[in-house]
């Protein structure tokens, strides 16, 4: 029997997106939906050639990630010029999309041990 595996990548993809339609019903603005729309798809592609050919594409989506840890947390620590006046909703909407690209680092990190990938 097939052991399923969770493919947690495109729950972050899923996960940004929702964020964005979380932006743009809190502001009104479409550019959440651009951004995080845009995140989440080049996400999900990256994720699907990871899935269907692991070896090469793990070193690429690892960076991917990386960088969206990089991008949120800085966005949730030092703010976005757009958001002059940041809320409580602004730092819980970068800080839960940093907090789950964290989370998706070191579960990569723990099937490439598992894997030898």
């Amino acid at each position: 029997m097939h052991e399923k595996k969770l493919k947690l990548l495109y729950y972050f993809a899923g996960y940004v997106m929702l964020m964005g339609i979380a932006g743009y019903l809190r502001t009104s603005a479409t550019m959440p939906l651009y951004l995080n729309g845009s995140i989440a798809l080049v996400t999900t592609v990256f994720s699907f050639l990871y899935y269907a050919k692991n070896s090469f594409y793990y070193y690429i989506i690892l960076v991917w990630v990386s960088l969206n840890f990089l991008m949120y947390s800085y966005m949730t620590l030092f703010g976005v010029s757009a958001h002059p006046n940041p809320t409580v909703g602004t730092y819980l909407i970068f800080g839960s999309m940093a907090i789950f690209s964290g989370l998706t680092i070191v579960y990569l990190l723990k099937e490439k041990r598992e894997r030898k990938i």
